[in-house]
């Protein structure tokens, strides 16, 4: 009699375990977990704030489209240095220089832009099937594209995995001009280009390209983007005072273009690694050194860039860049 009790109390005992057990898996598997809302909302959060800034963008977009002198004259007042009309003059030039490359690079079959495709090939002896560029969007190359533009260069793109890329390490940027010559290393391209294009003709332009070209590559680089062993990028410099940007904020005091009285390789060069840190560390200032910070403006602004970049990039930039313009 009391082991049948004792093996009811047992089962009772099992029985009531087992639901218990049953209840609080049920619990557990219907109750959210510790802090599960919370991540949904942060993720919320940056999904909305990344749509909002996405439709800011668009909608600024949209508005430079419908009214270009008005994206003229506010990029003008936030970013020339000089209220002369030796500024004026630039940036009338600079205007005009941005329209000729829209009408050479459309594909309208109209006469007067096949004729001025035509002349300006024949002015930076070109064709379309000299200038073979490999490279990506995503790489560095585009600042070749953008030199290109500026030049009204036609070329072929083709992609960094193309059995003809000459670069020997497989990497782009990499240029191919006619049959015998190949180049890889952006510096090399962007001077062999300027050499092609007729903008190093005298000694004094040789001497201040090279000079600008190769301090991008081999000083400002590391400036703008720190290393680690392996090659990665990690960081920044920019986010503190150094010395090279404090001389070139110096330098861009007395100056409005690196390349002289016109725009040209040099400011490509330099402005194309400034440019690229606001793109991958968002956040960081050029406060300090308002002068880059205008000259990095006048660059970005131009057509050319927003053909090689793209428009919305350039607006990013733009944006980013008045911020710090505002500021001092």
């Amino acid at each position: 009699m009391m082991a049948s009790s004792s093996s009811h109390s047992s089962s009772s005992r099992s029985l009531s375990t087992m639901m218990t057990t049953n209840k609080k898996k049920t619990n557990t598997s219907t109750a959210p977990k510790k802090g599960g809302f919370g991540r949904w909302r942060t993720t919320r959060t940056i999904f909305q704030a990344k749509m909002m800034m996405k439709a800011e963008m668009d909608d600024d977009l949209e508005s430079r489209r419908h009214h270009p002198q008005r994206r003229r004259k506010n990029i003008s007042a936030s970013f020339s240095t000089r209220a002369t009309k030796r500024s004026a003059s630039l940036s009338a030039s600079s205007s005009s220089e941005d329209e000729n490359t829209n009408t050479n690079y459309n594909n309208s079959s109209s006469s007067s832009s096949e004729n001025n495709t035509r002349t300006n090939n024949e002015n930076n002896n070109t064709n379309n099937n000299e200038f073979i560029l490999y490279g990506s969007q995503g790489s560095r190359s585009p600042l070749i594209n953008w030199y290109l533009y500026e030049k009204e260069v036609q070329f072929e793109l083709k992609e960094p995995r193309d059995v003809s890329n000459p670069h020997p390490f497989g990497q782009v940027p990499a240029l191919r001009h006619k049959e015998n010559v190949e180049l890889f290393e952006s510096g090399a391209i962007l001077l062999y280009l300027a050499d092609k294009c007729g903008e190093l003709k005298s000694d004094e332009a040789k001497a201040n390209a090279y000079s600008w070209v190769l301090w991008a590559n081999a000083s400002l680089d590391p400036i703008c983007f720190k290393e680690d062993i392996n090659g990665r990028v990690i960081d920044t410099g920019i986010k503190n005072e150094t010395k090279g940007m404090r001389r070139l904020d110096d330098v861009l005091s007395k100056r409005e273009w690196l390349s002289g009285d016109q725009f040209g390789v040099a400011d490509v060069a330099v402005a194309a690694y400034l440019l690229y840190v606001p793109q991958f560390f968002q956040g960081v200032s050029f406060k300090r050194w308002p002068n880059v910070a205008k000259f990095m403006g006048r660059c970005c602004s131009r057509d050319s860039y927003a053909k090689a970049f793209g428009p919305r990039v350039q607006s990013y930039l733009i944006g980013e860049l008045m911020k710090d313009v505002d500021g001092n």
